[in-house]
């Protein structure tokens, strides 16, 4: 057996757990997005569980393998010891979740709007890039007609937008000010 495969292994087990680290509200699939989440942007005052969580998976996945595994994981990770299996296994862990492309659920909706100093900003989602920002955006406003990419945080956004309300912005060359 690899490290590769044993991380593989243990991240499966997070994926299928059926519960959220962060609570039943938490917005991401499974607990493996939530950690990856943390790692790549802030780490909330519940790490030290979702640590202790990854701990036990780790330890669980140790236990479970038979001699000639823990053998082969040993030799690669160049360990004696199930504790050094165990220690190098959960730094693969950490490493793979703060570079794996976090897995969000798309936004329920396409189209928005918000006020930005005398104009209003229109734009249409792209990819969602955080629990509360879209990525990847393209802006339309009266400043930037032809539109233009970047990030916004998704507090900003003032109302949400048919496709039909979004053409006939574009059609009226996106109107300035708030409530055109």
């Amino acid at each position: 057996m690899t490290p590769k495969d044993a991380v593989d292994g243990i991240i499966a087990e997070l994926v299928a757990l059926d519960v959220r680290l962060g609570g039943d509200d938490a917005s991401l699939a499974n607990p493996w997005e939530e950690i990856k989440e943390q790692l790549q942007n802030e780490l909330s005052v519940y790490w030290p569980a979702y640590l202790e969580t990854m701990r036990q998976f780790v330890a669980g996945f140790v236990a479970s393998s038979n001699e000639d595994e823990l053998a082969q994981l040993g030799t690669a990770l160049k360990c004696t010891s199930k504790d050094g299996v165990e220690r190098k296994l959960l730094e693969r862990l950490l490493a793979r979740g703060k570079k794996e492309r976090i897995n969000y659920s798309p936004f329920d909706f396409e189209y928005f709007c918000y006020p930005l100093l005398d104009f209003t900003v229109n734009g249409r989602v792209l990819e969602r890039a955080g629990l509360d920002r879209c990525y990847a955006q393209v802006f339309f406003s009266a400043a930037a007609p032809t539109g233009e990419l970047g990030t916004v945080e998704c507090s900003r956004i003032e109302s949400i937008l048919s496709r039909e309300h979004f053409e006939l912005a574009r059609a009226r060359n996106w109107p300035v000010g708030r409530g055109e």
